[in-house]
């Protein structure tokens, strides 16, 4: 799909996931800046490529979906058990909501929010501009197996329940707030 006007343009499905409604690619070349994913977050499960142009909402991606120059300047939902293979630099906020494994180094320059998820560092550099946020239940966790959390404003976990924390074994393990 290729959202190529010059005004406002609005995408939303009634019902979104990587097995209903979804779209393989997505183009962005609209440099309005009113490009708006509504609030069902459209799922893309290919390619992700905003040429870097602003966006409004959530793009939920898909377990395999790849970000074209490994960035996007918008926001992006990660809904299902997915790795991040290449270093990934989000421009806006980033939401989880499920097992997130990293394979390389991510920049969020937004806010982060694990909602119910895991996230394994797995010896690699998460890193957010913004505030960051963990667990809606008890069982969200960031897991830093050797990585390193880096949260450049407020971290919140949400719940008291045992497995909403950061779980930290390893000397290499690293969590810097500030």
């Amino acid at each position: 799909l290729l959202l190529s006007g010059e005004g406002a343009q609005n995408i939303e499905f009634k019902n979104t996931s990587t097995t209903t409604s979804r779209i393989a690619n997505l183009e962005i070349t609209n440099k309005s800046g009113l490009v708006t994913f509504g609030s069902n977050k459209v799922t893309v499960t290919g390619e992700l490529n905003d040429n870097g142009n602003k966006t409004n909402g959530f793009v939920s991606l898909g377990a395999n979906a790849t970000l074209k120059n490994n960035a996007f300047g918008g926001n992006i939902y990660l809904g299902n058990s997915s790795t991040i293979k290449q270093p990934w630099v989000i421009g806006g906020d980033l939401e989880t909501n499920d097992t997130v494994r990293l394979g390389a180094d991510v920049t969020v320059k937004g806010n982060y929010k694990n909602r119910t998820g895991s996230l394994y560092l797995d010896g690699h550099i998460f890193e957010v501009y913004g505030n960051a946020s963990v667990g809606d239940t008890s069982s969200a966790y960031v897991r830093l197996n050797g990585g390193t959390f880096k949260c450049h404003g407020n971290v919140t976990l949400e719940k008291n329940g045992s497995r909403t924390c950061f779980v930290m074994e390893k000397a290499a393990d690293y969590v810097y707030i500030g």
